[in-house]
This record gives C-alpha cells, sequence and structure tokens, in this order.
C-alpha cells in the first residue's frame, strides 16, 4: 500500500521502534529475575536482531520507496524470516521464530495493538501453530498448564523458558487436531499428548503428578543431603553454567561441582575473541566460586548450533555445520586461538578443581594433540614464570566413533562426559532441532542405549570416570537406566538438581541394573520406552 507522507510513516515507525527498544529491555530484566541470565539473554539478542542494520536499515528503505510503516515492517521481516528458514544450519532455521516473533512486536506497536494476552482466566492448555519467545516469557504457571505447538524443537528459545517456568509442553503436534473444550493431557516429560483420555489414563497420570508434587515439595530438605540411591550408592550430581555468575546456582541447588562450564557464551555477542586475560579471570572466578569442587570446563564448542559470526568467517560457509568444521576440529585448525584458552585455564587452574574437557572427540589423534597442545601451553607459562595448577583431562563422547572407540580413549584421559543432544542426533540420523522429526528422536532407543553401555563398559576398562551430560541427565525417566548402566556422575541445569536427587533417593541399585538389562534386550524404541515407564509408575508407588 503506497502511503501518503513518508516522514510520518517514518516518525510512527521511529516511535514504534523505540518503544519496543523499551519492552524488550524491560522483558530482559523481567526474565532475569524470573527465568536467570541465560534465559534472558534472548531477549538481548532480540533487541541486536531489532537494532540491525539489515533489519531497521531495510525497512526505512522500504519507507521511504512508498510503504507504509505496517508493510514495511511485514515485507522486510517475511523476507529475512525466509532466509533464514532455507538456511541448512538448524540453529538459523530455528532463528526465524526470532525474526518473526521481533517483526510481530514491531508490527503491533505501529499498530497500537499492544501485547496478546495468553493468561486466560482459570486453568488451560495453550495449543498453537508456534510460540514466540517474548509470548512463551509472560506465560504465568497459575493459568497455563501446559503448550502444545507444531512448530519449535526441544531446543528453541521458546522451549527452553516455557521449560524454566516448569509449564509441560510438547510440539511437532498440528493445532486442527485439538478443539476448544477437549479435555487433554500434555506430558511435557515423555514428549505425550493424551486426547479424551480413559478414565484408567487419567489415573495413572494423575499418580504421576501426585509423585511430581510430592518431590517438589520436598526439593528443599534435598538440597543439603549427599545424592545417593536408596541402598547406598552414590551419585555425582552436578550443575551446567553459561556464564561464571551462574556458579553460585549450583551450590544452592545442591550440586557437587560444575559439570560443563560452557565457555563459547564467552565469546558470544561480542566482535572478536576474549582474551587471556578475561578468559582467565571468567576461569578463575568459576573455580573460586565452586569452593574446591570439581569444575568442568569444556574448550570453545563454536559451530553446529552455536554460530559465533567472527568465528564462522574462519570456517566459511559450509552445507552442514554440524558435520563440518566445529569444537575441537575447529581448534585444531586454529592454534593460537585454541593456546590462548589452554594458557588462560592452566592459570585459573591454582583456583580450585579444573577439569578440563575436549568436545567432539571422533579420534584418539585429536585428543593427543589437544594433550601435547596443553603441555607446550604449560611449559610456555613456566618459562614466563606464570604459576600454574594442576588438572584433570576428559573429553566429551558425543558421536558414535568415540562411543565405538571408548575403551582405547579411556586410555588417554581422567574422565568421559557423554553429551546425550549430539550422541542421539547423530546415531539416529536426527535433526533434534527440527519439530517435523521430533518424534523420531529418542533418547530411549536400543541403539542409543547398547553405545551407552558400550560407553560406560569401555571407560571402567579404562579406569576414567565416566557420567552423563545434557538433556537426558536431568529426565527422571531415565534416571534409573543410567544408575543401571553404572554412570557415576549426571550434570544438568542447576535447577532440575533437586528433583532427581530426591528421585534418586527412591531407586535400589539392583532394580536399577535389572531395567538396565531389560532396556538393552528390546529391539524397538518403544518397548524400552514401555519399560521405562513401568519403572516410573514402581517408583510412584
Amino acid at each position: 500500500t503506497p502511503c501518503a507522507s513518508p516522514d510520518a510513516e517514518i516518525e510512527t515507525f521511529r516511535a514504534a521502534f523505540a518503544s519496543l527498544q523499551r519492552k524488550l529491555q524491560r522483558l530482559e530484566e523481567d526474565s532475569r529475575e524470573r527465568l536467570g541470565q541465560e534465559k534472558a539473554a534472548i531477549f538481548g539478542a532480540h533487541a541486536l536482531m531489532l537494532a540491525d542494520p539489515m533489519f531497521e536499515g531495510g525497512i526505512l528503505n522500504l519507507i521511504e520507496a512508498g510503504k507504509t510503516a505496517l508493510d514495511a515492517i511485514y515485507d522486510k521481516t517475511m523476507e529475512i524470516r525466509a532466509l533464514f528458514s532455507s538456511l541448512p544450519d538448524p540453529y538459523l532455521r530455528e532463528r526465524a521464530a526470532d525474526v518473526e516473533d521481533v517483526g510481530r512486536r514491531l508490527f503491533r506497536e505501529v499498530q497500537g495493538s499492544g501485547d496478546v494476552d495468553l493468561n486466560a482466566p482459570g486453568r488451560h492448555i495453550l495449543v498453537a501453530e508456534e510460540l514466540s519467545p517474548s509470548e512463551a516469557a509472560v506465560l504465568s504457571p497459575e493459568h497455563v498448564a501446559g503448550v502444545i505447538t507444531c512448530v519449535g524443537g526441544a531446543t528453541s528459545h521458546y522451549a527452553i523458558i516455557v521449560s524454566a517456568l516448569e509449564i509441560p509442553a510438547v510440539s511437532g503436534l498440528e493445532s486442527r487436531l485439538f478443539y476448544d473444550g477437549d479435555r487433554v493431557i500434555c506430558d511435557g516429560q515423555s514428549g505425550v499428548v493424551v486426547v479424551s483420555p480413559t478414565p484408567a489414563t487419567v489415573g495413572r497420570y494423575e499418580r504421576k503428578r501426585t509423585l511430581f508434587l510430592k518431590e517438589k515439595g520436598d526439593l528443599a530438605s534435598f538440597a543439603g543431603k549427599e545424592a545417593m540411591t536408596r541402598d547406598g550408592h552414590k551419585i555425582e550430581l552436578r550443575g551446567n553454567i553459561a556464564l561464571p555468575e551462574d556458579a553460585p546456582g549450583v551450590l544452592e541447588h545442591g550440586g557437587t561441582g560444575v559439570g560443563l562450564f560452557r565457555t563459547e557464551c564467552l565469546f558470544m555477542n561480542r566482535p572478536q575473541a576474549p582474551s587471556e586475560e578475561e578468559q582467565y579471570r571468567a576461569y578463575k572466578t568459576v573455580l573460586e566460586n565452586m569452593k574446591g569442587l570439581p569444575t568442568v570446563i569444556r574448550t570453545l564448542d563454536a559451530g553446529g548450533d552455536k554460530q559465533i559470526p567472527y568465528l564462522d568467517e574462519l570456517v566459511g560457509p559450509e552445507a552442514n555445520p554440524f558435520l563440518g568444521l566445529r569444537a575441537i576440529r575447529f581448534c585444531l585448525r586454529n592454534k593460537e586461538l585454541f593456546m590462548t584458552q589452554l594458557r588462560a585455564l592452566l592459570r585459573a587452574g591454582v583456583a580450585g578443581d579444573l577439569r578440563v574437557m575436549i568436545p567432539m572427540i571422533s579420534d584418539v589423534s585429536q585428543i593427543q594433540t589437544a594433550k601435547e597442545w596443553l603441555e607446550e601451553a604449560g611449559e610456555a607459562l613456566k618459562r614466563e614464570g606464570v604459576a600454574t595448577g594442576p588438572y584433570r583431562l576428559g573429553i566429551m563422547i558425543e558421536i558414535p566413533s568415540a562411543a565405538l572407540m571408548a575403551a582405547e580413549l579411556a586410555t588417554e584421559v581422567d574422565f568421559f562426559s557423554v553429551g546425550t543432544n549430539d550422541l542421539v542426533q547423530y546415531t539416529l540420523a536426527v535433526d533434534r532441532l527440527n519439530g517435523r522429526v521430533a518424534d523420531l528422536y529418542q533418547p530411549w532407543h536400543p541403539a542409543v542405549v547398547r553405545l551407552l553401555k558400550q560407553i560406560v563398559d569401555g571407560a571402567k576398562a579404562g579406569d576414567a570416570e565416566v557420567a552423563v551430560c545434557g538433556e537426558m541427565a536431568g529426565d527422571p525417566l531415565l534416571l534409573p537406566l543410567f544408575v543401571g548402566l553404572g554412570f557415576s556422575g549426571l550434570s544438568m541445569s542447576s535447577v532440575k538438581l533437586p528433583w532427581i536427587k530426591s528421585r534418586l533417593s527412591r531407586i535400589a541399585l539392583p532394580w536399577a541394573e535389572n531395567l538396565a538389562r531389560e532396556a538393552l534386550s528390546c529391539k524397538s524404541a518403544s518397548l524400552v520406552r514401555q519399560i521405562l515407564e513401568r519403572g516410573a509408575e514402581e517408583l510412584a508407588e
């Protein structure tokens, strides 16, 4: 639609733009209190997206060419959204929803219609084609009992926020399957939705919910308790963090250390890589905050679903970044960048119990080279008269080749941490960010279960510790399986630690070992799932 006065449209646009900037800032501040720093950073990214010259400048160019502000916002948003949606990288495809979220909010600002209220009176399950991160952030658990969407993987921004709000959510189902007034069960733990359930099904899920609420009520008492099974078998429960300031939360929730510090977060949202001194201070802060407890710091895991523009330039375009030059592959091609991080880690080691973890290992030679470079960095620091601390070395097992070579890899390192998100994805050839194949992303698939067993056996043969790190580690349904397979530790989001500690206290080791043996004998994912659900019901009794 041609506009009568481009100057007036530009003025309207600029007023709406400034208003949305203020709202995004408030949303980030509110989310920091409700959801924590890591989730709140999503809206900082939205603010950067809003002010991107490609977006803001593109809209202004369209208005100057004669379009109304509303048409310009719509056209530019859809153009950029289509660009992201067509990219081969699953992570960038997920960002298409963030682009549309920003554009839709800006559109409503120009209209003066404000935000949509999704918190209707009473308790209801929200069904939508897609839910934006900003819509998810304002949901009230008092009114929204569950969320069902067609689009959005388990690691999309909306799903991350809904999980932090403790609202059950399931993706990959079309809204046409549901009607107003339907009675629906939404099981966010298992990804199951039941429409018009039978009385027996309702009873089963009511028992499951009763156990959930009882555990929730007991959480405070578990924070200071040791993590162990009913019969005294100890399991290390550690917290995952993204930033140094997240470390105290691990102790508050009863964690026995940091199981994963994602150092790539230090490299994000900045024009260049952090210096050795910046990294040293960050690692030292985490180690000091953990007061001598084990602290696993993962070396740079860029690439795949973690895009860092100035590092991407060193890689160049890739048809499939998840199978490309990411993590240790990237670091071994960029020695100066990697050595800066290794030097910072060795310097920080004097402040606590440092565990250095190398991601994306697929071959013994990679870890051998990393070890040589660590020694080289240590010798250089010694010559410079700089103090370094001791450390233990580990690797992430997230590629099937590493799982199959676990026994050989265990002779090179002190510990394994199984990166379940990627291990499941690579084993089953399922894009974990693609809602269209969400039903095929099955952590309980027999192939995954057998690989997990092989990893544990390989670790024990080489006298290496072995833990699980990732979404699966914080899943109560899978907890008995991990205990029964013989994992010595689990690492998860800090808020999940009390839940898992509570559920662990109900498990007896022989019972879990029997459950694991049954799962290992299964030929289909559905049978393993039945065994896990039966185990959950037995724990609820």
